[in-house]
């Protein structure tokens, strides 16, 4: 394909309803759907990046995290688990999570909780990224990375930013440094650290899980808590299976640190 052919090539119109046909996963599948239809004569790499630009915002952020995520975990050879309840858009207004609040009283806490954690989450993994130059550690990070940010994106969907917990930046800080300081220290430290986090991050949404019933806006919530503990348990089965050997000394008053911070700032973050 010339230049020339290239730069007469346009993209048919983008409608709006063209996104509106059902849940994030079947979306991601029309954007991708739209953009191979405008590739014509062929002409699929050769435009594919103009047609990706030329796509909303929204559907285009959907299509990339779901192709890098799904990528990630074919080639790693090491498949999370892939729930439907991970598409759920739910959105609590006020009135909504009031209304839930009003049959079970400690849920506003326990959500705001929980996206700090997922905030906190995705930091973790940032800081290992920064802190590392080994090659494992690093596509370890990258990989969980992406199921943490999903998992951040559902909560924010979920929350709105005034239910959010104040603390933010503070959690955001917190979880940098838990990646961070070990990765300087080595590949068997960052798989220690994220083995502890997430064992306290399992047992924290079983205690939620377990309070809330299976029907209702109640249970919808249940069942994206349930897939959420499914992609943490992953993670903390991938980290301790990559561990060599036992912690020693240090590393076990580490990891001991991690889980007390964990449960702190759940608490704090419940009631801030």
């Amino acid at each position: 394909m010339t230049p020339a052919r290239l730069l007469a090539w346009r993209p048919g119109p983008v409608r709006s309803t063209d996104y509106k046909i059902g849940p994030p996963l079947l979306e991601s599948i029309a954007d991708l759907s739209w953009i191979v239809g405008r590739c014509r004569d062929g002409r699929f790499f050769s435009v594919f990046a103009v047609n990706l630009r030329r796509v909303p915002r929204p559907a285009r952020r959907r299509l990339v995290r779901f192709v890098m995520d799904y990528t990630v975990r074919i080639s790693s050879g090491r498949p999370a688990p892939l729930v439907s309840a991970m598409n759920a858009t739910i959105d609590l207004g006020p009135e909504a999570l009031a209304a839930a609040a009003a049959a079970h009283p400690e849920l506003p806490g326990d959500l705001r909780s929980d996206h700090a954690g997922e905030a906190g989450a995705v930091m973790i993994y940032r800081g290992i990224l920064a802190g590392s130059g080994d090659l494992a550690v690093r596509e370890f990070a990258r990989a969980h990375m992406l199921a943490e940010q999903r998992h951040l994106d559902i909560m924010e969907a979920i929350l709105r930013p005034g239910q959010r917990s104040l603390l933010l930046p503070l959690w955001r800080l917190a979880g940098w440094l838990t990646g961070f300081l070990p990765a300087l220290a080595g590949a068997r430290a960052v798989y220690a650290t994220i083995d502890a986090v997430e064992t306290f991050v399992d047992h924290h949404y079983e205690a939620q899980i377990r309070k809330l019933p299976a029907a209702g806006l109640a249970g919808e919530l249940r069942s994206v808590l349930i897939t959420c503990q499914a992609d943490e348990v992953h993670h903390r089965d991938d980290a301790r299976a990559r561990r060599t050997d036992a912690n020693g000394m240090l590393l076990r008053l580490w990891t001991k640190t991690v889980a007390v911070g964990s449960q702190s700032a759940v608490a704090a973050a419940r009631r801030i």
